[in-house]
């Protein structure tokens, strides 16, 4: 395979072919009159792991997203679930001399903000342990 076809099997300018040739990161052999004879397989290896590095990208970002998604709801049930404890409170409140009902309004707000806190917290530490792994394995891809 030439430098051209290289390039764009790659996707990428001759030039940069160039620079990966001269850096060592393409295996090839000059052949008589200077050209270079790059390795097919090497090449489609390349774009093999450049595809597979694509695609665990993608997943990233669909999982983020449904991730997204899914805290959007779990917060719009909290609000709604705060609301309705906060209108509570004002009803109940109002006749309430001791303040026991007031009491136990509270304590199930703070178990409301409690819980949507742990969900926020286990979602950015999940996000975080999964863009750790994917960069692992891309650094351990790079090497070729």
């Amino acid at each position: 395979m030439n430098v051209k076809e290289a390039a764009e099997a790659l996707g990428v300018h001759t030039q940069t072919v160039y620079n990966m040739l001269n850096s060592g990161r393409l295996q090839a052999e000059k052949e008589q009159g200077g050209k270079w004879d790059i390795s097919k397989d090497f090449i489609l290896e390349i774009v093999k792991k450049t595809q597979e590095k694509q695609d665990q990208g993608r997943a990233m970002m669909y999982a983020t997203d449904l991730l997204d998604a899914k805290l959007y709801e779990k917060e719009q049930e909290t609000q709604a679930d705060l609301n309705s404890v906060c209108k509570a409170f004002v009803l109940e409140f109002e006749g309430d001399q001791e303040g026991s009902k007031l009491a136990k309004i509270i304590v199930e707000m703070e178990k409301q903000i409690q819980e949507l806190s742990g969900i926020k917290n286990a979602i950015k530490i999940a996000m975080l342990l999964n863009i750790d792994a994917i960069g692992d394995s891309v650094s351990t891809n790079e090497e070729v």
